[in-house]
């Protein structure tokens, strides 16, 4: 297999092996690919990146892919974060005050990082979007139950609650009618005022299905449609949705070039948007995934490989600067 063309040592920040799923994980078919290129691919949590004496140190363990799609991590051991070529934020949410943390750490490191750790967390995944205006269906961000409640009647098709800082439809529920239940759900929700919470308009399917458009660097990458389960109306593949062949309408075309610029000036390179009947659900930008979902639906499409590609094509500009 050819070397890596700039990258010799990479860091993933990510969740342990004993959450991932090797089969889809995007984060472990990333470090796969690498592999193949002789690249060297090490793992660490947030725990173990930490700053001391203004310089950024972590305590990473070496990433190896082994037989039939299965990885290993090595021995711990304790590196100086400008030692590696690239570092890759791919832990998953809750975005909590670790989280937060670890975006302030890393911004004292001198080395390459994607998705950038200011953009993570200047850009709440179900918030970012309401600055550009018509883009998202009406939404509210509140931690009072009588202003959602209020909020709430305006839609005969009900209305979605969702948690700020969770993924993968954890926390999410709908609600059809003002009830007994509806505001109990939501006082648990908002932990009785204390915490916002994200309240939109119910989008039904019949102008069009849930779909994932993955950009890089501000251009599609690949998309897919997700079709829920018949017991679930979220259309999270972890929750038994399924990913489909899809093309872009006009105006999710035009909804990515609105995006495009503000994204990458952000230095969130690589996103997730969610998107239903033209309308913008959220973006993800913490660790966003798809690819390998792609990959299954378009036989020879390699958008593993061509994130690779455009990541050592990063790191080698961001080190030439």
């Amino acid at each position: 297999m050819p070397k890596s063309k700039s990258l010799k040592k990479i860091l993933f920040i990510m969740d342990p092996l004993s959450k991932l799923d090797v089969r889809w994980d995007n984060s472990l078919a990333l470090a796969r690919e690498f592999g193949r290129r002789r690249a060297s691919c090490w793992t660490a949590d947030v725990p173990e990146v930490r700053l001391e004496h203004g310089r950024v140190w972590t305590t990473a363990c070496r990433l190896k892919a082994g037989r039939a799609g299965k990885f290993a991590t090595g021995p711990s051991q304790h590196w100086r974060l400008d030692i590696f070529d690239l570092v890759l934020i791919r832990k998953e949410p809750p975005f909590d005050f670790g989280y937060y943390a670890l975006t302030l750490i890393l911004e004292h490191a001198a080395v390459p990082i994607a998705n950038h750790p200011r953009g993570i967390r200047n850009a709440n995944e179900k918030m970012w979007a309401l600055r550009y205006r018509g883009l998202m269906p009406e939404t509210l961000i509140s931690s009072s139950a009588d202003t959602i409640l209020r909020f709430g009647r305006r839609f005969k098709k009900g209305f979605i609650v969702k948690p700020l800082n969770e993924k993968g439809g954890r926390g999410i529920f709908k609600v059809e009618r003002i009830t007994p239940l509806a505001r109990r759900l939501i006082k648990n929700a908002t932990r009785g005022g204390l915490e916002a919470v994200v309240c939109q308009r119910y989008l039904t399917r019949s102008h069009g299905m849930d779909k994932r458009i993955v950009l890089l660097n501000g251009k599609v990458l690949c998309a897919f449609e997700k079709h829920p389960s018949k017991k679930d109306f979220r259309a999270n593949l972890g929750l038994g949705a399924t990913a489909h062949p899809t093309t872009l309408t006009a105006s999710e075309l035009k909804l990515v070039r609105t995006l495009a610029v503000p994204l990458k000036r952000s230095g969130l390179y690589l996103a997730g948007l969610d998107v239903m009947t033209g309308k913008l659900l959220e973006v993800n930008v913490t660790s966003p995934a798809g690819m390998t979902d792609a990959e299954k639906l378009y036989p020879g499409k390699k958008f593993i490989a061509a994130w690779a590609d455009w990541l050592e094509l990063f790191a080698a500009r961001a080190r030439a600067r």
